[in-house]
């Protein structure tokens, strides 16, 4: 009914507005006879989201490192932290992982980072580079435009049963790929599965994983 067609579009176009996060995999899964339309809807919200100005943002401890100008910290943890990062020669922003000065083994992030490299599939994080300058070892990946499958489930409640069978199968193809580089990923949770603006489902931190 148009009604409702003009209802959907007219919530949507108040959440993007507002900076409301959306579920773009459900909306296009309720309403297939406005994919063409939500597309266009997620590709505002994302340009919108980039260009949005972080609030009350934490100061950065340094602003490069190495090839890296550092924009924004985008998480953190007890033994690292994680930075929006720009590299100005590729003019493309990726996520870096640094580890906490003086906290856990340099070795471990390098390794995790080696670890990760060695797979390549849609649904694994992509590792570009490991390293360490400014005294601090780090790694850096894509950067992933969504929010984590816990905070997703915090905020949307339970999945429903089509959706978890996506989601399931989205996560046993990425440790397919895993285990054919010869891993084990050890640590698959729902705060290191991210779930991507449109609807690709993530898996991310290998720091626990092992060779097979």
């Amino acid at each position: 009914m148009q009604e409702d067609h003009d209802r959907d579009l007219d919530r949507l176009i108040a959440a993007v507005t507002s900076g409301e996060r959306i579920d773009w995999a459900a909306e296009n899964a309720r309403r297939p006879d406005l994919v063409p339309l939500l597309e266009q809807l997620r590709v505002t919200e994302s340009i919108s989201v980039y260009h949005r100005e972080p609030q009350d943002a934490p100061a950065l401890p340094m602003s490069r490192w190495g090839p890296l100008q550092l924009m924004e910290r985008v998480g953190q943890g007890g033994v690292a932290e994680v930075f929006r990062a720009l590299d100005p020669r590729l003019r493309t922003e990726f996520a870096l992982k640094l580890l906490r000065p003086g906290v856990g083994s340099e070795r471990r992030i390098l390794d995790e980072g080696r670890r990760m490299a060695r797979v390549r599939h849609p649904n694994v994080l992509v590792v570009h580079g490991v390293g360490r300058h400014e005294g601090r070892a780090g790694l850096w990946t894509d950067l992933i435009h969504g929010r984590t499958l816990e905070a997703s489930l915090a905020a949307n409640g339970p999945l429903g049963a089509d959706e978890a069978a996506r989601v399931g199968l989205d996560l046993c193809r990425a440790l397919a790929a895993v285990h054919a580089a010869g891993l084990v990923h050890r640590d698959v949770k729902t705060t290191n599965v991210m779930r991507e603006q449109g609807g690709r489902i993530v898996l991310m931190d290998f720091g626990a994983s092992a060779e097979r």
